[in-house]
């Protein structure tokens, strides 16, 4: 049923009774969904508020919708993930699902044995692509706060910001964890290594700034199914 499905709404039309989608969401709601005049959908401004909204106008460049109704999610517990760069598709993947789940903030970082070593340009162009990804993933999956996607982090960066989180996790093959029954009103950051892993050494310099390893299993997963796995493990704690 189309009030099942979610557009996204821009803040800048948040505040008013009568809004206009942008193109790409009309496009989406009038071609793609087939969404006709009279029917009745639901928004996500990605800051928490869910609309009741009724469309007007169905047009493919300029859907006007009538918002019928606001209210705001709940502020649940999300953590932030650090991925590095994968493959365009891999990278997707880490990035969907993460959003779906529930997260605060995405970090794409390099490390040694990152592939990616795009320009600024490039790198510009693939934190659009992953921002695109967010919202369809968060439309899909209803999730009322959309995860900020940082601007690419080099190895250090990524170093220097743990001192913000009150706990860190470095998803780690087959290594043993205690139980975590402490809950944390903090930030919280969950740091996943890239196809090859990390160095020794750079595990090092996470774990000498307070990082803690947690297993995964014994299987040697993709660098996006540990994204997902990680993001999964730390709601599950905290939550």
């Amino acid at each position: 049923m189309a009030d099942s499905r979610y557009f996204y709404l821009s803040e800048d039309n948040s505040d008013r009774k009568d809004v206009y989608l942008s193109e790409s969401e009309s496009h989406h709601l009038s071609v793609v969904n087939r969404i006709k005049k009279g029917e009745r959908v639901k928004l996500l401004d990605g800051r928490g508020g869910i609309y009741q909204a009724k469309v007007k106008q169905s047009d493919a460049r300029k859907t006007l919708v009538e918002i019928t109704g606001k209210k705001r999610s709940s502020a649940l517990f999300r953590p932030d993930i650090a991925i590095p760069l994968l493959r365009a598709n891999r990278m997707d993947i880490a990035v969907e699902k993460s959003a779906e789940l529930g997260t605060r903030r995405i970090i794409p970082y390099l490390s040694e044995r990152t592939i990616w070593r795009g320009k600024k340009k490039e790198a510009e162009k693939k934190k659009e692509r992953l921002n695109r990804k967010v919202i369809a993933a968060c439309k899909q999956s209803g999730q009322a706060y959309f995860p900020e996607v940082e601007s690419i982090f080099c190895f250090n960066d990524l170093l220097n910001i743990t001192d913000d989180y009150e706990r860190v996790y470095l998803a780690r093959r087959g290594t043993s964890r205690k139980a975590e029954n402490r809950v944390t009103t903090g930030r919280v950051l969950g740091v996943i290594g890239p196809e090859g892993g990390l160095t020794e050494n750079e595990e090092d310099m996470l774990q000498e700034k307070g990082a803690i390893p947690v297993s995964l299993g014994n299987s040697r997963l993709r660098s996006e199914t540990a994204a997902i796995c990680l993001v999964f493990y730390m709601r599950s704690i905290f939550e």
